[in-house]
């Protein structure tokens, strides 16, 4: 409902990659949803966190989070807390992931991320 504060997880799905780092470039219409918070989930044991910023104007936020441990399996890698502005018109993608985030896997060069999906909601 507007007004009302929710968390959006954003998770992840290795298949066979040993991952240990990702960078987060998501995007977000602020006149539907404010982002207060980012923190980082429970997929990484001991994360680091090396970059964190949130443009509450621009409807924009930069993450990135990793672990000096590599991991393969599904787990919460972060969570936002954010506050509905206003109603939808139904099911609305509130939350776009871009395609410049990227997946790290120790020595591989290139980003191992291979499939995103937003966060859908319906405001009322």
């Amino acid at each position: 409902a507007v007004g009302e504060t929710f968390t959006i997880t954003i998770t992840i799905t290795t298949r066979d990659n040993l991952v240990n780092g990702a960078q987060l470039e998501l995007s977000y219409d602020p006149s539907v949803i404010s982002v207060t918070e980012i923190a980082p989930g429970d997929f990484f044991a001991k994360p680091v966190e090396y970059a964190k910023k949130i443009d509450e104007k621009a409807g924009e936020i930069t993450y990135a989070a990793g672990s000096f441990a590599e991991k393969k399996g599904t787990g919460v890698v972060a969570t936002l807390e954010a506050r509905a502005r206003i109603k939808t018109d139904g099911l609305s993608e509130v939350l776009t992931i871009k395609n410049t985030s990227l997946v790290t896997e120790l020595d591989n060069k290139t980003s191992v991320l291979k499939d995103m999906k937003g966060a859908y909601l319906v405001i009322r």
